[in-house]
């Protein structure tokens, strides 16, 4: 490991926090207060905090870290789901979460904490964020373009066409506030040996424009200790970019000392040596893909960061992510899959031991899918470091083993909980361990490790054995109801685990039909009992869930920490916490709607729901009319907007009560075309459209090609004739539907010019020109000036050659636009004969004869003179 990486482990340990505002809402006693902190409370969409409430205080807890529950909503309805998981953007679990704003608005965030006596308090602060259009307006932004296209640039924007990205980076980098946008879909090239592009000023921002795909860099010889961009100031955002390196030796993106609140969000990295590295506190990745990369996916160190809905996968070398010195931080929501041999998909370990400011802590894992060598590790780089971990939560997450792997999740630390995850070892191979606690080296043995709820799966694999639970020593701790199942497993099982004097293991429930005296039916009792779950096939949307006739109901023990399940069902339902990941409802538990995507569309739009509870659900309305829908899982449900439905809130309801959703859905109407004005004209014609419902036009189109426009207002649009269009209807679209216009709009055509004749002539010669489209001509001219014509048809002229004229082209303009000919007009020239003799009486012998080439008189002149020169007389 090189130096400059083994420096991540002296991150400053001041935690720098920004409390922004507490607010206690009726909390139910007087020694349960919710305490919540942000890192900041204003700024610019996308606008990243991290929020914790890890000062809380409640009546029946003495770790309220570890056996409190807290529910997050951010007021952020419009927020959607992950693409990685498919959960709710809008709602978070655990005492530490994260949260990136998309929009502008006023943002409500609030936590409810919950102990287990029942008492609860909630606590809630505004977030005030401007819109990214209107904090980086007019000029503060600029877009860039190697083609020159423009289409979907923010309106005042500064517009370059440029293939030179570093005077761009000097231009972004030398005022605070700026924003750089380029082109989608274009590729840059960058081939510098060492170095990089250095984002330098605060509350900066590079990202994309317009439709299409993420503008692509491809990195050539780059340095290994370099990234493409790095952020090193504060509130830098990173959006929207691919990067593409050329293997050892290139590096993607960067956060680096000199700032915190940098936000990289939407990108995607792919062969490259280390393709993400954060240094710094308050650093935010969201929803980023991360593949093929040789040595890291993520390098990361800091307090209060937050890793969310990230996709790193194919990381040959080392770790997917690997986590220094980390406090006060989130990883959810991710999908972290494929590693390389002997190494493991998330490694969190800590700085070198210098007191009790050193230790990595108060660590939420939650919601990830894991996949791959030795899955999670939470402990000490290796034997010979004392590195220190402390108050680490690791909850519904799904962890997938692969053949080689040796454990799923290994814990070297101390104040751990494990609850509510899937561990499924089927394709592990030889001595499998799924979940195992023990002293990795100098570090204090693991002390205080409580495994609450978890489902441990081994199928298949008959020449292998087994360990779901491995605590290695005399460890403290606590294992209850787990289930363990191994309905066709044909190898040794192994269900021994020493936790200590003050550890305590009961109610786990151990299904493994080979060997009968191994089971526990969760009461002490050896018995082959199966679980009944309602699906073993994770495919199957109720996956684990449990049947209505399950021995696993109300088995559990009600001192453990696992306050909610997988889905965020409340424990318990019944006369104690049921067993395994999910407590079983039957419908008897209100839901609660947390969000809905799309929030606004015409009717038949498909909408998707998320809360909890939706299991068995009996209706659903959108303000009062009765829709169709589906039930996905207990978290999500797919609606269809009815027929007559107008703006209001989105209801569930199941044998359990109904729930409301907290915003209205926005029900679209179809727009409709009255009129337009003018009738007629050539491409680039602007034409007013008057009707009804334009607000958020979503097109506009002349004869079905699209046109540029202007929403002046919901009656009322500015388009312009486009090129290529020709006569027929115009329509308006929008998220209502489309409307046609009752007429046509005459696209004036441009004429055309065949041919004219004759080709040449003196002044005055009438030309016949031939072509298309003359009706209405406005003009016609002989290599430019101006002539007299007549328009005798849709295709025949009759111009008149105009005094003045040269030779050159001729030139027809009517409504449509201007033809102009092939071939050039030839205009002749007219000889002028003077003739004169001395004695006045005629032309004869001694005549004086004048010769003059003259254009563009006509005809010829004769007459007398005297001669006025010798030259006269040769």
């Amino acid at each position: 490991m090189t130096s400059r990486i083994r420096m991540l482990h002296a991150v400053s340990t001041a935690f720098g926090a920004l409390l922004v505002a507490i607010l206690l809402v009726s909390p139910t006693r007087m020694d349960a207060a919710c305490a919540i902190t942000a890192t900041r409370s204003t700024g610019i969409a996308p606008l990243a905090i991290q929020f914790d409430a890890v000062s809380t205080t409640m009546a029946a807890s003495t770790r309220p870290f570890h056996d409190v529950d807290y529910v997050w909503d951010f007021g952020d309805a419009s927020a959607g789901t992950w693409s990685t998981t498919g959960r709710s953007r809008n709602t978070a679990f655990g005492p530490v979460a994260g949260h990136v704003f998309l929009t502008g608005g006023t943002f409500t965030v609030t936590c409810t904490a919950r102990d287990s006596a029942g008492n609860t308090s909630s606590a809630s602060l505004a977030i005030t964020v401007t819109d990214a259009d209107a904090g980086y307006a007019g000029t503060k932004t600029r877009c860039i373009s190697r083609s020159g296209d423009f289409a979907d640039a923010p309106t005042g924007a500064d517009l370059i066409t440029t293939t030179d990205l570093t005077s761009q980076i000097t231009w972004l980098n030398a005022a605070a506030g700026r924003r750089l946008l380029l082109r989608a879909g274009e590729t840059w090239t960058y081939a510098s040996t060492f170095g990089g592009y250095w984002l330098s000023t605060a509350h900066s921002m590079i990202g994309a424009f317009g439709a299409g795909a993420a503008p692509n860099f491809v990195l050539q010889a780059q340095s290994q200790y370099s990234a493409l961009f790095t952020a090193a100031a504060n509130d830098v955002r990173i959006t929207g970019l691919k990067i593409v390196g050329s293997g050892t030796g290139t590096r993607g993106l960067q956060c680096t000392t000199g700032g915190e609140d940098t936000l990289i969000m939407g990108c995607e990295v792919t062969n490259s040596d280390l393709a993400l590295v954060t240094e710094i506190d308050r650093s935010y990745l969201f929803d980023n893909n991360v593949h093929d990369i040789i040595s890291y996916g993520l390098y990361m160190a800091g307090t209060r960061s937050v890793v969310l809905g990230n996709q790193i996968v194919n990381i040959s070398g080392f770790h997917n992510i690997r986590i220094v010195a980390m406090k006060r931080s989130t990883v959810s929501e991710n999908i972290v899959r494929w590693n390389g041999s002997g190494y493991h998909c998330i490694k969190l370990h800590a700085a070198t031991y210098t007191g009790s400011n050193s230790y990595s802590e108060q660590i939420v894992l939650s919601g990830n899918v894991i996949q791959g060598t030795s899955g999670l590790v939470i402990s000490p780089q290796n034997s010979s470091y004392d590195e220190r971990i402390r108050d680490v939560l690791v909850e519904r997450s799904t962890f997938i083993g692969t053949p080689n792997d040796t454990w799923l999740v290994h814990v070297a630390a101390t104040s751990t909980t494990f609850r509510n995850n899937i561990i499924d070892s089927s394709s592990q191979n030889g001595n499998a361990e799924a979940f195992e606690v023990a002293q990795r080296g100098v570090e204090p043995a693991p002390d205080m490790i409580e495994a609450y709820n978890n489902v441990f799966i081994k199928n298949g694999n008959s020449d292998t054995n087994y360990h779901p639970i491995a605590y290695t020593g005399t460890i403290n701790g606590a294992v209850r109801n787990n289930i363990i199942y191994c309905a066709t497993f044909t190898g040794t099982l192994q269900t021994g685990w020493d936790i200590g004097s003050q550890g305590v293991s009961s109610n786990n429930l151990v299904y493994f039909p080979k060997t009968p005296s191994l089971c526990d039916d969760g009461t002490g009792t050896h018995v082959a009992t199966n679980p009944l779950f309602v699906s073993v096939d994770a495919s199957n949307a109720d996956y684990l869930k449990l049947q209505s006739t399950s021995p696993a109901i109300d088995r559990g023990h009600a001192g453990t920490t696992a306050r909610r399940d997988y889905a965020g069902t409340i424990r318990s339902q019944g006369s104690a916490p049921d067993l395994g990941i999910y407590e079983y409802t039957s419908g008897t538990v209100a839901p609660v709607v947390t969000s809905f995507t799309p929030t606004s569309g015409p009717g038949g739009t498909s909408v998707t729901i998320t809360g909890t509870n939706f299991t068995g659900a009996t209706a659903v309305a959108f303000n009062g009319i009765a829709a169709t829908y589906t039930v996905n899982s207990s978290t999500q449900i797919t609606a269809s907007v009815p027929t007559g439905a107008t703006t209001g809130i989105i209801t569930v309801t199941t044998a359990g009560g109904s729930a409301t959703s907290a915003t209205s859905f926005t029900v679209s109407v179809a727009p409709t075309i009255t009129s337009f004005t003018p009738t007629s004209g050539p491409v680039g014609t602007s034409v007013t459209i008057t009707g009804t419902n334009f607000t958020g036009a979503t097109g506009v189109a002349f004869h079905g090609i699209a046109a540029t426009y202007t929403v002046n207002s919901s009656t009322q649009i500015t388009a312009f004739v486009p090129t290529g269009a020709t006569t027929g209807a115009i329509t308006v679209t929008t998220a209502g539907g489309s409307a046609t216009s009752a007429t046509s709009f005459t696209v004036s055509a441009a004429p055309t010019i065949t041919a004219f004749t004759p080709a040449s002539g003196p002044v005055g010669t009438a030309v016949t020109i031939t072509g298309t489209g003359f009706t209405g001509a406005t003009a016609v001219a002989f290599s430019g000036t101006a002539a007299t014509y007549t328009v005798n048809s849709a295709t025949k002229i009759t111009a008149t050659v105009p005094t003045g004229v040269t030779t050159g082209v001729i030139t027809v303009t009517t409504a449509g636009g201007t033809a102009t000919s092939a071939s050039v007009f030839t205009v002749k020239a007219i000889l002028i004969v003077t003739v004169s003799d001395s004695g006045g009486s005629g032309c004869g012998f001694g005549s004086i004869v004048s010769l003059l080439v003259c254009t563009p008189m006509l005809g010829l002149r004769t007459g007398r003179r005297k001669p006025t020169s010798s030259k006269d007389m040769e």
